[in-house]
């Protein structure tokens, strides 16, 4: 019982991450900040996050090592709120990956 809800948990939480991260991207390439490498990094961003909601979904192992990069990612954005979301998420995600 546990495991399904930090699994499901961990999934909106990706969902949530997700629909930020495409409105951060948007923004970023409607106001022109956008360079080449902030575009393929953006990209890479969404792909491992949708990776990480199938997983989740699946219950594969895939799901939380895709969380765990997220987490990380957030973390490395540096600012207060991302770190926080980012070792939250990361805790979570290294329960799941125990459990499975």
């Amino acid at each position: 019982m546990d495991f399904e809800k930090a699994l499901k948990n961990a999934k909106w939480f990706a969902v949530g991450i997700l629909v930020l991260s495409i409105i951060s991207f948007v923004l970023k390439i409607i106001s022109g900040a956008a360079s080449p490498l902030i575009i393929i990094l953006g990209l890479a961003q969404l792909i491992i996050i949708i990776l990480a909601i199938k997983g989740f979904n699946d219950e594969q192992m895939y799901g939380p090592i895709c969380g765990i990069i997220v987490s990380v990612l957030l973390i490395l954005n540096l600012n207060i709120i991302s770190i926080i979301f980012g070792i939250l998420y990361l805790i979570d995600c290294i329960k799941i990956k125990k459990y499975m």
